[in-house]
């Protein structure tokens, strides 16, 4: 099934600072230096998608700052990463540099948390670094990353499927 309905929508992984290697701000910039955004779209999207520019949908102009892009500022390069995290103290040993654990929504047809995050996490392991994926019921998620911050790495899609003002309009006409 493809996905060519177009909505505000854009899929974010968040990096829990006060884990591990992930509190070292070069540590995070390695990791979202290594994901190849290109092949998210093909693969997961089926091409259906457009390259981000920042955790805010540009369909949101009151909230998106043009200045900002991912694109530029984490342009993908799996080697530039890989150096940047023998430089930040992880160099390779046994394969590996260290692990985190990736949390997502699990079998949600609506999106494609299972395609991104396998996609992430084969892309996280060629440059060292061993990402188990968890996949999780929606609740479960919502409690273990928001409510006990018990999380590495969370993948989540931020979106605005819904008109604003008609859910506002619908507010204010119940009350």
């Amino acid at each position: 099934e493809s996905r060519k309905v177009k909505a505000p929508e854009t899929m974010v992984l968040d990096l829990n600072t006060t884990r591990g290697a992930l509190q070292q701000a070069a540590v995070r910039k390695a990791l979202y230096t290594a994901i190849d955004r290109t092949k998210i779209i093909q693969d997961a999207y089926d091409g259906f998608a457009e390259m981000p520019k920042s955790a805010i949908p540009t369909d949101f102009p009151a909230l998106y700052d043009p200045t900002v892009d991912y694109s530029k500022t984490y342009a993908f390069d799996a080697a530039a990463a890989g150096k940047a995290l023998d430089d930040a103290g992880l160099p390779m040993k046994d394969g590996k540099r260290f692990s985190v654990t990736l949390s997502y929504v699990a079998g949600d047809a609506e999106y494609p948390f299972d395609a991104v995050a396998r996609i992430v996490a084969a892309q996280w392991q060629s440059i060292g670094v061993d990402v188990k994926l968890d996949g999780l019921d929606s609740q479960v998620w919502s409690d273990k990353v928001y409510t006990n911050r018990d999380f590495d790495v969370s993948l989540i899609s931020l979106t605005g499927r819904t008109d604003p003002r008609a859910a506002a309009e619908s507010l204010w006409s119940e009350g």
